[in-house]
Order: C-alpha cells, then sequence, then structure tokens
C-alpha cells in the first residue's frame, strides 16, 4: 500500500470514529437539557451503584398549559431546573432528566444525595414561582421513587 492509501485509510478511520462517539453522546443525551438521558443512567447506575435522587416538578403542567408561551415556557422551565441541577451535583454524580419533569442524579454517598434533596427542595422556578420540585432518595431507584411520591401525597394533604 502506498503513502497516500494509507494516509487516506487513516483519516477515514478517524472519521468513522468520530461519528461513532458522536452519535454515542447523541443517543445517551437529552437532547433539550444536555443532561445524560434514562438509558445512560441505567447502564452508568447498575454498574457504578451509589445513591439515587429522584426529582419532580410540581405544578409543571398546569404552569406550561396556562402560559401563552406553551412548550416554550415549559422548556425554559426544565432547563432551568436541568442547570440547578448540574450545579448542585458532586464530583462524580450523573445528573439526568429520565422523562417529562422528572429528573435523576446518582450519588456516590448518602451524605451527598440528602444534600442534594434538600436542596432541590427549596427550589422555586424563576420562570414560574408556582413551579417547586419534590425529591426522594434511596439505594434504587424504586426506593427513591416511593420515597419522592410519598413525600407529594404527603404535601398534598398538608396543602
Amino acid at each position: 500500500m502506498n503513502n497516500l492509501s494509507m494516509t487516506g485509510l487513516v483519516r477515514r478511520t478517524q472519521a468513522l470514529e468520530a461519528e461513532v462517539a458522536r452519535l454515542e453522546r447523541e443517543a445517551n443525551t437529552d437532547q433539550l437539557t444536555g443532561l445524560a438521558n434514562r438509558r445512560y443512567l441505567e447502564r452508568r447506575g447498575e454498574a457504578r451503584g451509589g445513591w439515587y435522587v429522584l426529582a419532580d416538578l410540581n405544578s409543571f403542567k398546569r404552569a406550561q398549559d396556562s402560559h401563552p408561551a406553551g412548550h416554550a415556557h415549559g422548556d425554559a422551565i426544565l432547563m432551568e431546573f436541568a442547570s440547578m441541577l448540574v450545579r448542585l451535583s458532586p464530583d462524580g454524580a450523573v445528573a439526568a432528566r429520565v422523562g417529562g419533569d422528572e429528573f435523576v442524579i446518582n450519588t456516590r454517598s448518602a451524605k451527598e444525595a440528602k444534600e442534594v434533596s434538600r436542596a432541590i427542595r427549596d427550589w422555586v422556578s424563576t420562570e414560574d414561582d408556582r413551579v417547586t420540585a419534590c425529591s426522594g432518595v434511596g439505594m434504587t431507584l424504586e426506593q427513591a421513587d416511593a420515597v419522592m411520591y410519598s413525600e407529594k401525597k404527603h404535601a398534598r394533604r398538608i396543602a
């Protein structure tokens, strides 16, 4: 093989590797928020262990549907919340949007998870002050989900 064809082969291989890396990032990332998605979180979390903080936005649908900008307003709220999660995430944690208005942070320790959970519960959207968040902590997503929905039910009874 001459130098020209070897150089061409190397360039083509590098281009293909770059395209594969781009497709992997795209497949593992929520397009709106830039956070990891459910697929990435499930693969990473299973291999990594740790603690999960599951967060859900309260009054999100009502705020989105009642605003003249509609989905654009909802998107702004979701991006604001995602940005806050990134700021809250300890080193090594994974923040993900797992659906609609549900988010997860996978932390290394219970202490980190509890600190993140407290901060999430104190959050109020600057885009729409009716939107708040609740959260639950667990060693699995299922445990965190049960805790979060228990908190949500309790908050409804008080309000």
